[in-house]
């Protein structure tokens, strides 16, 4: 029997949690197809308010996750957001980044430079691209379009 990912997603309505596990089962099979042994636990809560940030991924180790999104945005930026720390869950689970507290090593390189790191530019360039072509291919909408549509949706 073939090992599988799993996936759980809690908090915000339940049109949020759909969504964002179907956003994240794309970015595997994007990112990481050959993945099976990956656990992800997202957590869908105002996380903006309390973490200053829309979301964030914790690599708990052994291909253990935990993602949390703020459930504030709108739909759009939901689906960017998820496909934004998606790209860290890849980025973790291939080794290229890797910490060692307080340090973070980029590709094995011990990474020193704290004004902007390699791995949130990385995440950065590949959000929108992931967005988007997951709009395209796994909705019945324009890009146009879901940027005005309610986070419900």
């Amino acid at each position: 029997m073939l090992a599988s990912n799993c996936i759980e997603v809690t908090g915000g309505f339940a049109a949020q949690r759909e969504r964002v596990l179907d956003v994240i089962t794309f970015c595997i099979d994007e990112m990481m197809p050959r993945k099976r042994t990956l656990d992800i636990e997202v957590k869908l809560w105002n996380c903006e308010k309390h973490e200053k940030a829309l979301g964030q991924c914790l690599f708990v180790g052994d291909n253990v996750f935990q993602i949390d999104i703020d459930n504030k945005q709108d739909l759009y930026n939901l689906i960017v957001t998820t496909c934004h720390e998606m790209v860290h869950v890849k980025q973790y689970s291939r080794r290229e980044l890797t910490e060692r507290f307080p340090q973070s090593f980029w590709h094995g390189e011990l990474f020193t430079d704290g004004r902007c790191y390699p791995w949130e530019l990385e995440a950065w360039d590949m959000q929108r691209p992931l967005a988007h072509k997951y709009i395209k291919e796994h909705t019945d909408w324009s890009i146009r379009d879901i940027k005005v549509l309610d986070k419900r949706s």
